[in-house]
């Protein structure tokens, strides 16, 4: 097996990672998932960012925090830092003015069901996959491991497209309102 340089492997990982983002993106500002297999468009609030975990804030308000997320105006210094974290997400909605949803991390996958613990442990190998834990939805659904952000989308979309999957979504946030 041929070895690669480091420079090497970094240009063909962003070569892939331009090539998934390709196929997740679609009209200017607009991105698709699959919900149940159908594809579903989202667009993209390019005002305000998503943090994801407990980190301690040092300045500024959020526009909205709670379950472990903080919205961020994208001008502040909070989201310049968020997102040199890792731990942000762009910001979506179904619909102009809709509630915002991101992308904390993970994948949701629905493997064929008569599929043995074995085949399952398998495809997961052969993918190069991380199972986090198992959804008691039916058989073989499964939440797997992936970065926060852009990374998500791209994963269950190319779970999706690829065939080998009855569904794959992303675990999305969702903002909820107060009764």
């Amino acid at each position: 097996m041929m070895k690669l340089s480091r420079y090497a492997a970094i240009v063909m990982l962003a070569a892939f990672a331009t090539q998934a983002c390709a196929q997740v993106k679609a009209a200017p500002g607009d991105y698709v998932w699959y919900d149940g297999g159908k594809p579903r468009q989202l667009r993209l609030d390019s005002t305000v960012m998503a943090e994801f975990g407990d980190r301690a804030e040092a300045g500024g308000e959020p526009v909205m925090r709670g379950n472990g997320v903080r919205i961020w105006r994208r001008q502040d210094q909070a989201a310049t830092r968020a997102a040199a974290g890792g731990a942000a997400s762009p910001v979506f909605r179904d619909s102009e003015g809709g509630a915002m949803r991101a992308l904390p991390g993970n994948v949701i996958v629905r493997l064929d069901p008569s599929w043995s613990a074995q085949q399952v442990a398998d495809w997961l190998k052969e993918n190069r996959l991380s199972e986090v834990r198992r959804l008691p939805m039916g058989g073989n659904v499964l939440v797997l491991s992936s970065p926060p952000g852009l990374a998500a989308l791209e994963l269950a979309n190319r779970l999706q497209q690829s065939g080998q999957v009855v569904s794959a979504q992303p675990e999305w946030w969702e903002q909820r309102s107060t009764r």
